[in-house]
């Protein structure tokens, strides 16, 4: 048996993250419970702006600023809602765009860097993924549950089974003979 690694189970549900440079962005937001409402992740996003963009260099700067606009129309297609946060990951020149939803809240961050993945980590380790299997009399599917995402994994057919009544000494015609 292998050894479990949470690693693997993020790359799993985001596997454009393997992609990704040294010059990402990540960042960690609450979602909407109430569902998606594009003004709340308007102020959400600004607020990140305004709190991190005097921290960094200017060419980090304006690399935030253009990935947290592709990152804003990205949620905006994507609605996430039904779970406390998400973690957003974003990386042009390497293809990523990437949104994880988390099954606990999570302080809002932001990262200009490395991708920051420590959070999803932490909560892979206190939700472990599942395997789940739905089963009926002649079929079966099975299913990974990841953090808040369910991913189809395979279905079987089973082969008929065919029911023959034994003999021995209790079988009716045996009892009639006696």
């Amino acid at each position: 048996m292998t050894n479990y690694s949470p690693l693997l189970s993020i790359f799993v549900l985001a596997p454009r993250l393997r992609r990704a440079s040294n010059r990402a962005v990540s960042i960690f937001l609450p979602a909407r419970s109430e569902g998606y409402d594009a003004r709340f992740y308007d102020i959400e996003f600004r607020d990140l702006l305004h709190r991190y963009s005097s921290r960094l260099a200017p060419k980090d700067q304006e690399l935030m600023e253009y990935e947290m606009r592709r990152l804003r129309h990205h949620i905006a297609v994507v609605r996430p809602a039904g779970c406390p946060a998400f973690a957003g990951f974003a990386d042009e020149p390497h293809g990523v765009l990437e949104l994880v939803k988390l099954r606990d809240e999570t302080d809002e961050r932001l990262e200009v860097g490395e991708l920051l993945l420590a959070p999803v980590l932490r909560q892979l380790e206190h939700y472990p993924p599942a395997l789940i299997a739905v089963v009926d009399k002649e079929h079966a599917r099975t299913f990974g549950a990841i953090l808040d995402e369910i991913i189809p994994l395979g279905e079987v057919n089973g082969a008929e089974v065919r029911h023959s009544r034994a003999g021995g000494p209790s079988a009716q015609s045996n009892q009639r003979k006696a």
